[in-house]
């Protein structure tokens, strides 16, 4: 079980010498919500796959509960790319049943989910006959469908028009205050974070490093338009002018 994660990150180096991260310390809670903030380029994405274990290759450590490297415990973990990343050539079921195992693949558990996702009725349907907004949602089920002590999401509902982000959005924090998994969620739009998380992380230019760790102390639920995270994104603004472009 994932109580606490700690990550320390002195320095993260790829094989063309390019430094993406540098110094970098975030600790988290179990069921917290992060969001990660920050300018193109500045290595949100390499701190996901980072913390995910897809690349060990650090100067540095990722810990679970204080001691444990965080890739050595057992642990359901899910990924939600920028894109699906359904298989063309399965249906909307098998696209979910694909990350489970043998002892896993219970016919009533995704069928449960797929009502609980808006997919009730698609369940034979195959990716390229869906919207945007319904490849996403088969997207989300799937990450759930593991019931994930780790949930990693980089950017899941970028070019998608706001109402059906919204949507997503919604169903996003639907699920996880069922589930409480402990979530990294990378977003360029402020208001999105705030929207969702518990706390807002905001990371400098490359080389990646906390410039702010800001709690949102606002009462669930949120409304992305709405006044409180209005009043918010405007008072970080004016304090941080530069936040968004990764200067403190």
């Amino acid at each position: 079980m994932i109580n606490s994660i700690q990550i320390d990150i002195q320095k993260k180096l790829h094989s063309n010498g390019l430094c993406t991260i540098r110094d970098l310390s975030i600790s988290t809670s179990k069921g917290e919500f992060v969001a990660i903030v920050g300018p193109s380029g500045a290595g949100k994405t390499t701190l996901l796959n980072i913390i995910s274990g897809l690349d060990e290759q650090i100067d540095g450590q990722v810990l679970a509960n204080d001691t444990l490297p965080l890739a050595q415990l057992e642990h359901n973990r899910s990924f939600v790319f920028q894109e699906p990343r359904l298989m063309p050539w399965l249906t909307v079921r098998k696209n979910i049943e694909l990350v489970l195992s043998s002892e896993q693949n219970q016919q009533g558990a995704v069928q449960k989910l797929l009502g609980e996702v808006g997919l009730q009725g698609f369940e034979h349907v195959y990716p390229g006959q869906l919207s945007g907004g319904m490849q996403r949602r088969v997207g989300l089920a799937r990450a759930f469908i593991v019931e994930p002590e780790l949930l990693l999401l980089d950017e899941p509902f970028q070019s998608l028009d706001e109402p059906t982000a919204n949507d997503l959005r919604a169903l996003l924090l639907r699920l996880t205050k069922k589930q409480k998994p402990t979530v990294f969620f990378v977003t360029h739009q402020l208001r999105e974070a705030v929207a969702l998380a518990d706390r807002v992380i905001f990371v400098s230019a490359r080389p990646a490093s906390v410039i702010l760790d800001y709690p949102v102390e606002l009462n669930r639920p949120r409304q992305i338009d709405g006044d409180e995270v209005t009043q918010v994104c405007n008072g970080l603004m004016k304090k941080y002018p530069d936040l968004l472009s990764g200067k403190s």
